[in-house]
């Protein structure tokens, strides 16, 4: 059973990995979209993001079961029941298979039916190949990788799977780079990608066969994840909310205004991922606790995980809102056959990823407690919501609408959790959650009529950078200055917890 100071040492090291991990994504994932937009033309890039979202649909397969095999794991890995272990992974390993077999039909019908989504805009070869390449690592995913990911996070082992991706996205983008410079068909650079991506799930397959020896074991059929539909609703509303935009963008609106979508999605989706690669292993912690029946714990870190998520959430949007037009202007200023320029579809896209965002301690302790079924129709209706908006909206008011569909969504499920946590497992007023919003507000309002007056005086990054340091000390000096006159005990405590987790060793 691994003791608190355990505990801590191993969050603080997945939070340094997952951190590392997050800031080689974001770079990969601007500097191939900037590539593609100037050497294939923005309307190739639509086509590469769109396909990537028709295929994730197979995700829906998934059903919730991931995160069920990961709540499943916890206590038995807590307790060294190897034996429940290699049971869970063992059904968990024959479920995940199956969506790969059913990836390969889903795949074939595809090829077919997509070149008649977008109108056939590109050949037949060109969408095809696209697909296929596309595919091949969601295929390696499923067949071989995706159980091995979930255990070793169950384990609190997140820096092994992130260390791998790290090294694997680095040389992934300097073998696109360089492909794409030297003139190579957007075909081939994919295929070569994709191939490349190969060795995620293969390594992690290796790591696990030497240091889960047991998992390896003969085969013995059981029927152990007895909760395994319980995360279907939030599964399909995961799934639903992260590819409706792009798909409905696909279907009844053109391929440039889903790489505009993109361009703005990849920059704010960094901004949100680096919460929550962040908070990978306060999952971990929070359901490694939670296992072992250490609720004195469990409400006292949460008390101090809510106000530091609020806070850092609420600086980092408030900072992405100001300084994402001007991002946006220098990373496609070379780019001119559409307009990239979108200032209230920036405005309501980091709006919705901001109440994505502050709602993750409250959706991670329901994960932690195991309460799917008991919310499963509110991830329902925020799916609903997502899809009904985005669709009627779509055709009057293009980005903004899917924008407006997603943001409804976000703050109808955030509003949800809240209310049920407090009433179903931490018991605590809504009150602090209001008056969190308020300073949320406050500090909001107060940043952007101090920055209201500087401005990007020349398309550079070096400029956007310096504009982005000023925007930034301001944003976090006005901030820390509301927070402290509201919640001077919450900064004390939360400050003695990190010190805690920096300081404590195994």
């Amino acid at each position: 059973m691994t003791s608190n100071s355990g505990r801590l040492h191993l969050l603080k090291i997945n939070t340094i990995t997952s951190l590392f991990y997050q800031f080689t994504s974001v770079a990969y994932g601007l500097i191939l979209p900037i590539l593609y937009l100037k050497y294939y033309g923005s309307e190739i890039n639509g086509l590469v993001t769109s396909i990537s979202q028709f295929l994730g649909i197979i995700v829906f397969l998934e059903f919730g079961v991931g995160a069920v095999v990961q709540s499943a794991l916890y206590k038995p890995l807590a307790t060294f029941d190897y034996t429940i272990v290699k049971q869970i992974m063992e059904e968990a390993k024959t479920y995940f298979r199956r969506i790969a077999y059913v990836l390969i039909v889903y795949v074939i019908l595809l090829l077919f039916i997509y070149p008649h989504i977008i109108n056939n805009v590109f050949s037949f070869f060109t969408t095809s190949f696209l697909i296929l390449a596309t595919a091949l690592n969601l295929f390696s995913q499923y067949f071989f990788g995706i159980t091995n990911q979930i255990l070793l996070i169950s384990d609190q082992k997140t820096y092994i799977n992130y260390g791998i991706q790290i090294g694997i996205l680095f040389i992934t983008g300097i073998m696109s780079v360089i492909l794409i410079k030297l003139g190579t068909s957007i075909e081939i650079v994919k295929l070569i990608t994709a191939f490349t991506l190969l060795f995620r799930p293969l390594l992690l397959h290796l790591y696990v066969k030497k240091h889960y020896s047991f998992v390896s074991s003969i085969y013995t059929k059981t029927k152990f994840l007895t909760q395994k539909w319980s995360g279907v609703a939030h599964h399909i509303s995961y799934v639903i909310v992260e590819q409706t935009d792009v798909i409905v963008l696909t279907a009844f609106s053109t391929l440039y205004n889903v790489s505009v979508y993109y361009i703005y999605y990849i920059v704010i989706l960094g901004i949100r991922q680096l919460l929550i690669y962040a908070s990978t292993g306060i999952q971990s912690l929070l359901g490694n606790i939670f296992a072992v029946e250490d609720s004195d714990y469990i409400n006292n870190a949460f008390n101090q995980i809510e106000w530091i998520f609020h806070a850092i959430c609420t600086s980092l949007f408030t900072i992405t809102g100001i300084l994402i037009i001007p991002f946006v202007k220098v990373y496609t200023r070379n780019i001119i056959d559409v307009n990239y320029i979108l200032p209230t579809f920036a405005m309501l896209m980091v709006t919705a990823q901001y109440f994505y965002s502050i709602r993750q301690p409250y959706y991670m302790l329901m994960r932690a407690a195991g309460h799917y079924k008991q919310t499963q129709i509110s991830a329902i209706i925020e799916a609903i919501i997502n899809v009904l908006v985005s669709i009627v909206l779509v055709n009057t008011l293009g980005l903004v609408g899917v924008a407006i569909g997603t943001l409804s969504a976000m703050i109808f499920r955030t509003l949800h959790l809240v209310f049920y946590l407090r009433k179903n497992i931490v018991n605590r007023p809504i009150k602090f959650f209001l008056k969190q919003i308020f300073v949320n507000i406050l500090g909001v309002i107060l940043t952007i009529a101090a920055t209201r007056n500087i401005l990007l005086t020349e398309l550079s990054y070096l400029h956007w950078f310096f504009l982005a340091v000023k925007v930034s000390l301001i944003c976090i000096s006005i901030l820390t200055i509301i927070n402290y006159i509201f919640y001077k005990k919450e900064i004390v405590d939360s400050l003695k917890f990190i010190k805690n987790a920096i300081q404590l060793k195994t």
